[in-house]
């Protein structure tokens, strides 16, 4: 062929699949795109180095009560926020244009349903913590930190979603995270002559605390009204109403994680249940990153459910953030496998202990990327009903398993017994998402 015969050719360009929920990419809004991710990602980070520095500060020992403790306050606090997040999160873009007023006065009456919330969960937990020091005393004064830090954690998240719905995201990340993990660090510095449990726990509850007042004082102008409300009795059953399925999905995934780990706190020795807990959080690492670029995905999945013919176009969009997910953390967990002792050696001697429990939840990682963001899914489709069903059956599961594993197995058995539960709910629940879209699809086709 001639010279001049190619060069009138067509050029023809490789088109490489769209990233589907990146738009602002293409007006430009790099920051925007990415900072909500950058800072959970640093976030992250800083709360890894928080627990390394408490490990070789305390000892594995005196940790646990630590570790203990901040695992149960963070599964509990996302129950005392009802759901509200996400209602503040869905209505508050719809409100935006109405003024900052209008904004104000919905959020604060949340803010007050997530405090009494919190003060139920605080006081029963006030109790339990009771129960479990009978035997140096019972009632200490450290005990009464967990209303307060229960209500701010929860606070932090409806804070954190508010922003996000006021098209501040990465405002959203800073309040909602980053300010109390990096807080907490310094925090951990100046105590670090006089550091103990107890006093690290009060740290760690007023590192929450001090973000919520922030945020009061903040740079979005919605938040410097009243920041709390008592809501008018009309209202208080509707919050209510719709706050309850995102709280179930939250309660029987909390109490699936706290009953494994409270029979493993009292089967087992404080050593160990700190050393499961260093594991957990490693593995916690993880799930925050695959969360951060499955959330990129959930505007497309929600309008893909809703089209007539929705499982080729859901398929499409899952299927892009499975191997997207996987692409960026698959390599580093075959590391985790390959090197898990090395990995726990760096919270101090002792710890590569839990190397196997490490090298399963690791695996248990992998299986669970590789079926994706299966709630994500359920959620984003409007099948709220079927995760508080799917959680409750979960909650059986590792409750039941929990009794006969842990006290034979210790860290292993929690970890098979979670294993079983939460794979088994994001495989069911795969299922039936798949199955009704299934059965959406051939009828639109019939029609």
């Amino acid at each position: 062929m001639q010279q001049a015969d190619i060069e009138s050719q067509p050029v023809r360009r490789l088109r490489l699949p769209a990233f589907p929920s990146f738009p602002a990419i293409a007006t430009g809004n790099v920051v925007r795109t990415f900072g909500p991710s950058a800072v959970r990602l640093t976030g992250a980070g800083i709360q890894f180095i928080n627990t390394i520095l408490i490990a070789r500060l305390l000892g594995e020992a005196e940790a646990a009560p630590f570790f203990f403790w901040s695992a149960i306050l963070m599964s509990w606090a996302p129950i005392a926020t009802y759901g509200l997040e996400q209602l503040a999160l869905r209505h508050t873009p719809r409100l935006k244009s109405d003024g900052p007023d209008v904004v104000g006065a919905f959020l604060a009456p949340l803010r007050m349903m997530s405090i009494l919330a919190a003060a139920l969960i605080g006081f029963g937990l006030i109790g339990y913590a009771v129960l479990q020091d009978l035997s140096a005393g019972g009632f200490q004064t450290w005990h009464l930190l967990m209303p307060i830090a229960v209500a701010s954690m929860a606070l932090c998240s409806i804070n954190g979603e508010a922003l996000k719905g006021l098209s501040h995201p990465t405002w959203g990340m800073v309040y909602g995270h980053f300010i109390p993990v990096s807080t907490f660090l310094l925090c951990i510095c100046l105590l670090w002559s006089k550091a103990s449990s107890p006093i690290l726990l009060t740290a760690y509850t007023g590192s929450y605390l001090l973000a919520v007042l922030l945020a009061r004082f903040g740079p979005v102008s919605e938040f410097r009204r009243p920041h709390f409300a008592i809501p008018p009795r009309e209202k208080i059953t509707q919050i209510l109403k719709d706050g309850l399925p995102v709280c179930s999905v939250n309660l029987f995934g909390a109490l699936s994680f706290v009953i494994p780990l409270a029979i493993l706190e009292h089967t087992r020795s404080p050593g160990e249940v700190t050393h499961v807990i260093a594991a957990f959080r490693i593995s916690i690492l993880f799930g925050i990153v695959s969360t951060a670029i499955h959330g990129v995905f959930a505007p497309n999945l929600a309008e893909a459910a809703d089209q007539p013919n929705p499982l080729r176009p859901v398929m499409g969009i899952y299927l892009k953030s499975v191997w997207i997910t996987l692409g960026v953390l698959l390599i580093p967990l075959l590391i985790g496998v390959a090197y898990p002792g090395e990995i726990m050696q760096i919270f101090g001697p002792g710890f590569d202990d839990a190397s196997t429990t490490l090298i399963l939840l690791l695996l248990i990682q992998v299986a669970s990327l590789t079926l994706g963001p299966v709630l994500l899914l359920l959620l984003m489709a409007g099948h709220t009903r079927t995760m508080a069903w799917l959680g409750f059956c979960k909650l059986l599961v590792a409750a039941s398993l929990a009794l006969v594993l842990v006290p034979k197995w210790g860290g292993p058995g929690m970890v098979v017994t979670m294993a079983i539960a939460f794979l088994g709910e994001e495989i069911f629940g795969m299922g039936i998402v798949i199955r009704r879209m299934w059965k959406t699809s051939r009828a639109e086709s019939r029609g």
